[in-house]
């Protein structure tokens, strides 16, 4: 993938022998030596950065928003941290004082008052909460529409040979496979194709330096017993499209701490380049280190599942469950992400209705410079890519059925084709990103997640 023939050793090229071998036999197809040079491919890996440059006034404004995220996450109680270039958001569960605050108290008291007040407080931050993430998740999320979007065809697939896995309908669970995932099911010629950068305790990398130790002590006072959640958000506007997710994660678990990473190079904040996905999973590993914990819960969402895919699989004792929303990191190997995301171009439909001129800031948000870098060099797609045998068995998958990004029908096939216990919730009306617009599917995403907590 990342190698020209000439490049290739003897044993890469039987490898490569053997894998196709098995592709004819599997499809049944056969592959003509030969070289044709009107075959078109994608190899974005190779040519140069599709990037449009922007005035220095959009990325003020996206440094504006960002510190205002900031200020809302300080408003909330959450307080910053950094490991190895990566801003930290950790906030503690709720102590003995605010339980004893929520006792019943006597009619006019000053704790009564006070009461009164935090609510008046809690509304406010709420309505705030709601108004800024909807504003910027509304921008970013995905209009579904006809025009020049590749989806990959079901029945086209070994996967859908059985027709879709899903309906028309409200959101719903798909369900649960009925046995663990098979041991050593992805062994042989695709295995061999990846590489792993894990000690074998899964123990995290050293904590690099650079990480303020001053805003450490007041946080190392969190309980190692209690589990955290770890959210990883994707492409757009950092962590400010989900902030009402999140309060809605610490209404619904407030006895749990949730910890945030904030990744710049793909929030249209202003740095000098991209990081690669294991950099952002090694930083998280030693940050759960540093504060104590041993295992988390690990949610991402887009971009997010990709960090959430690798430090699964670099550090796998150190999940104890996993939730994937819109899941880019699964069947990264067909081409509906790699051609919508990077290959897209804009549509007369983008410049005449509402829908497409809203999906049109998404197409130039990944013509972003550092966006571009991370896609385009920065990433090693096999690796990054999750299979079901990596997946732990308490895992989450939310899909969308208008994904564009995502080929979501095929992933539910994958999942259960392999027979995988994790639990699958399906909305087949919403796009990449429209979870963040509907508070009642977010509910119910929560609340599912909230199973896991219960098994400590």
């Amino acid at each position: 993938m990342y190698k020209t023939k000439e490049s290739t050793s003897p044993e890469e090229l039987a490898r490569v022998d053997a894998f196709l071998s098995k592709v004819e036999s599997r499809w049944g197809v056969r592959l003509t030596p030969g070289h044709n040079p009107a075959l078109r491919y994608m190899r974005h890996s190779w040519e140069p950065l599709r990037v449009y440059p922007k005035p220095l006034l959009v990325y003020l404004v996206v440094e504006a928003l960002g510190r205002g995220a900031h200020g809302l996450l300080r408003w909330q109680g959450f307080h910053q941290s950094t490991e190895a270039g990566f801003k930290f958001w950790l906030l503690r569960p709720r102590d003995a004082g605010e339980a004893r605050a929520a006792e019943p108290l006597p009619a006019l008291s000053p704790r009564r008052l006070a009461a009164a007040a935090g609510r008046t407080r809690s509304a406010a931050l709420d309505a705030t909460l709601d108004l800024a993430s909807k504003a910027t998740a509304a921008v970013s999320a995905q209009y579904p529409h006809d025009h020049q979007q590749y989806h990959m065809p079901v029945d086209a697939s070994p996967l859908g040979a059985g027709g879709r896995g899903t309906g028309a309908g409200e959101g719903h669970d798909v369900g649960e496979g009925a046995h663990p995932p098979r041991a050593g099911r992805s062994t042989g010629a695709a295995r061999d194709l990846r590489t792993r950068d894990s000690s074998a305790d899964g123990a995290p990398a050293p904590a690099g330096p650079g990480a303020p130790a001053a805003a450490l002590p007041a946080l190392r006072s969190l309980s190692a017993a209690q589990l955290p959640i770890v959210f990883l958000h994707g492409v757009g506007f950092g962590v400010l499209p989900y902030l009402h997710f999140l309060r809605a994660i610490v209404k619904s678990h407030p006895g749990h701490p949730l910890l945030l990473v904030e990744v710049p190079h793909v929030s249209l904040r202003l740095c000098w380049q991209a990081a690669e996905v294991d950099e952002v999973a090694r930083a998280l590993a030693a940050a759960l280190e540093r504060h104590g914990f041993s295992r988390a819960v690990v949610m991402g969402h887009s971009y997010g599942t990709f960090v959430a895919s690798r430090f699964t699989q670099l550090f796998p004792k150190m999940v104890h469950s996993l939730v994937i929303m819109d899941p880019v990191c699964m069947l990264v190997c067909y081409p509906q992400l790699l051609h919508n995301f990077i290959y897209r171009r804009p549509s007369r439909e983008n410049f005449t209705s509402v829908s497409g001129s809203l999906d049109l800031i998404r197409f130039f948000c990944s013509r972003d410079l550092t966006i571009s870098q991370a896609f385009c060099r920065k990433f090693n797609w096999a690796e990054l890519m999750l299979w079901p045998d990596d997946i732990p068995e308490r895992c989450l998958v939310v899909v969308s059925g208008l994904d564009d990004l995502v080929p979501s029908a095929l992933v539910v096939r994958q999942l259960q084709a392999a027979k995988h216990p994790a639990k699958i919730m399906h909305h087949p009306l919403l796009g990449h990103g429209g979870i963040l617009l509907l508070n009642n599917w977010q509910r119910q995403v929560i609340a599912s997640m909230g199973q896991f907590l219960k098994e400590v």
